[in-house]
């Protein structure tokens, strides 16, 4: 698989079709392993409009929804017997979030963002738990040394 570079700058585009993504092309049979495998997810802030960064309410609803995710280990019907397991989950069960409209496939930088999102979540719990046990341990010696000074 090859790609053109996107243009530098607005006058090296002049006269040019819009560079979205790369294009793929491909003779013969691709895989959806093949794919994976190869294809890059176009991340650049040229690629996206709309940008708007996600808080602390996102990330918790993210990782409420990702609790809810049934993982599979499952081969694709072209795969043969001898194919190792995957493991992945089914489009029409995934959150839209991740799926494309017709919930056939998965936005792998969804999908990734969606799991960032989760680890994020699960941070700050993390952190508020950690703060709590602190303030229960200063609270706790308090009531022992009031103790011991009685």
């Amino acid at each position: 698989m090859s790609q053109d570079p996107p243009p530098k700058n607005k006058k090296e585009n002049k006269g040019r079709k819009k560079y979205l993504a790369p294009e793929l092309t491909a003779a013969g049979t691709l895989s959806a392993a093949a794919l994976s495998a190869q294809a890059g997810v176009a991340s650049s802030r040229m690629f996206k409009k709309n940008i708007k960064l996600m808080a602390g309410r996102d990330y918790a609803s993210m990782l409420e929804k990702l609790d809810a995710v049934k993982l599979y280990r499952f081969r694709y019907k072209t795969d043969g017997k001898s194919e190792k397991l995957r493991m992945g989950v089914i489009a029409e069960e995934a959150p839209s979030e991740i799926t494309d409209r017709r919930r056939l496939t998965i936005d792998i930088g969804s999908a990734l963002g969606f799991i960032m999102a989760g680890i994020k979540a699960q941070e700050d719990r993390r952190r508020r738990l950690e703060k709590a046990i602190a303030e229960q341990g200063r609270q706790i010696r308090s009531l022992l040394n009031r103790i011991n000074a009685s």
